[in-house]
């Protein structure tokens, strides 16, 4: 691995990372639910692959809806509180300061669990092409 290469990209996640966590976004009172691509970049010693960095807003009681993603997603919290609920595993209570991985295709749901915006960023390596978000219908209910 190229060292010199990564450091660019490293240096813009820690600056993220470290200059949000003062941040509040208001907007995530008006959206629910909302995704931002921050950085779209090929993976060179992974061809086909692309990592994608997102930041996410969720405001208080809001919901991602059960989705899944075709690659690994990374998350991790900059503020708030919220619940991670994935298929086949024990609902899963983060703060700031936590991080969690996804693997591919593992159904989920992020919740905000607290009275303020809750607020990740995620980086997903994915094949290019493929659908960054893909929702999963609810069981009908009996």
């Amino acid at each position: 691995m190229n060292i010199r290469s990564t450091r660019p990209a490293a240096l813009l996640i820690a600056g993220i990372l470290l200059g949000a966590g003062g941040m509040r976004w208001l907007a995530a009172e008006d959206e629910p639910v909302r995704r931002r691509v921050v950085l779209e970049t090929d993976l060179a010693d992974l061809p086909g692959q692309q990592a994608v960095l997102f930041d996410v807003v969720l405001a208080p009681g809001a919901s991602t809806g059960r989705h899944f993603h075709h690659g690994q997603e990374i998350a991790f919290v900059i503020e708030g509180t919220g619940t991670l609920l994935m298929d086949g595993h024990e609902p899963l209570t983060m703060k700031a300061g936590d991080a969690v991985t996804v693997p591919p295709r593992m159904v989920h749901e992020g919740k905000n669990a607290g009275d303020a915006p809750l607020r990740l960023c995620a980086i997903q390596i994915v094949e290019k092409g493929k659908p960054l978000v893909v929702p999963v219908e609810e069981a009908p209910k009996k």
